[in-house]
């Protein structure tokens, strides 16, 4: 009769928890690497410093070139909200179709273009939020609706609107309204794209797809 030796049992186990060790190490390693190049390529998503200093430069009348515009909009104007030296006469708020919005739309006022993209009613209540708090409200405040301006939580792809959620839970409070979650508000897709994670689970959706 063939017997297993308690030793024997004892290095099986040891070198399953090495190997799970080494596993978890190796994953670790490379998605930090990711991680870490992907907020060095796209500051303006991942650096507050370098939204502060962006949002500096648009303050002081100049221009910024980004390589891609799917940047997270909503950091950028809460630093440059927070850097205005005066209150504009008109903002506008809406979506990416309004990027084009100069000052032109509005003659001999100050106006500024708040854009964001993929903009919700949430958004509406943050940026109101934050134009008030840091005494920047203007006495015109255009907001813009669009088809999916109220669409529920569920039924929404885009997770940008969450990096507004501070000042989205904030307005809610103050107009005494219930408001999301913090789960419901929580920017998990947006440190899941620092990983590539969205990009992982959708090529695997294609090979899904394709089989």
């Amino acid at each position: 009769m063939k017997t297993t030796s308690k030793d024997d049992g004892f290095s099986k186990s040891t070198s399953f928890r090495s190997m799970a060790f080494i596993f978890l190490l190796v994953a670790v390693v490379i998605l930090g690497g990711i991680g870490f190049l992907n907020y060095r390529l796209n500051p303006l998503t991942y650096s507050t410093a370098e939204q502060a200093q962006a949002a500096s430069i648009l303050e002081a009348g100049g221009n910024i070139t980004v390589s891609d515009a799917n940047i997270d909009w909503r950091e950028l104007r809460r630093e440059h909200i927070k850097q205005m030296k005066q209150a504009p006469d008109v903002v506008i708020f809406g979506g990416s179709r309004w990027q084009e919005a100069t000052s032109a739309v509005s003659d001999k006022k100050r106006v500024y273009n708040a854009f964001v993209s993929s903009d919700h009613f949430e958004d509406m209540m943050a940026i109101t939020e934050l134009l008030y708090a840091n005494k920047r409200l203007p006495k015109t405040l255009i907001l813009s609706v669009r088809f999916s301006t109220f669409e529920y939580l569920d039924r929404r792809h885009a997770w940008w609107w969450k990096s507004f959620a501070p000042e989205y839970q904030s307005m809610a409070a103050r107009l005494g309204v219930p408001s999301h979650s913090w789960l419901d508000t929580a920017s998990f897709g947006k440190y899941g794209h620092l990983l590539s994670a969205d990009a992982l689970l959708a090529k695997h959706s294609d090979i899904n797809n394709a089989a």
